[in-house]
């Protein structure tokens, strides 16, 4: 994602489940001069063949340590690659 700083001021990246993923992403106004398109293609080359959904927000909230993640997994301990 670092190839996108100029476009993004925030983003984190949540696994709802295995190969599926919903990315939120604060844009900054270069955000349509970069694309969604590139900035998932890009993505996918790391996560493979997974499902991504964007979300474009105004805020990321943090967790509750007050934290800013960049990665969030939601995945239930059932699911878990064993």
């Amino acid at each position: 994602m670092i190839q996108f700083a100029d476009a993004i001021i925030q983003y984190q990246l949540r696994q709802l489940a295995i190969g599926h993923f919903e990315l939120f992403i604060i844009p900054s106004s270069r955000f349509a001069q970069v694309g969604q398109e590139r900035i998932v293609n890009a993505l996918r080359s790391e996560l493979g063949a997974a499902t991504i959904e964007v979300r474009l927000v105004d805020a990321i909230v943090p967790d509750p340590s007050s934290k800013l993640r960049a990665f969030v997994s939601q995945l239930a301990v059932d699911q878990s690659v064993r």
